[in-house]
């Protein structure tokens, strides 16, 4: 069974005692420091919070000169929902999966 939503996020310029302080507020999402520096964060199931409550929270301990981005893929809407986030900034886009598939097929 496919879980209802998926979030994959990548946090950039953050470094390991950055992680350390974020880690309580990237709960319930499995961690992963990548090779580049970047911070991975992965949930799988139905997310516990409100995604923009928990960006807000998020962004609020970021440091300045850090970025990130989330995908949030609900496969009950067939929605993907893609924030790119700072400190002090937040876009949001929403596409259809079908549209966000066909946009990317050829590169797998």
């Amino acid at each position: 069974m496919t879980p209802s939503q998926r979030l994959y996020g990548t946090l950039f310029g953050v470094d390991h005692n950055d992680t350390v302080a974020l880690k309580p507020y990237l709960s319930p999402c499995t961690l992963e420091q990548a090779a580049d520096g970047s911070l991975e964060f992965i949930f799988e199931g139905i997310f516990p919070d409100d995604i923009e409550d928990f960006l807000d929270v998020l962004r609020s301990k970021l440091p300045d000169h850090a970025r990130g981005h989330l995908d949030l893929i609900d496969n009950d809407a067939w929605c993907l929902f893609r924030f790119s986030f700072t400190r002090h900034s937040i876009s949001k886009e929403t596409m259809n999966l079908d549209d966000y598939l066909d946009r990317y097929k050829h590169f797998g």
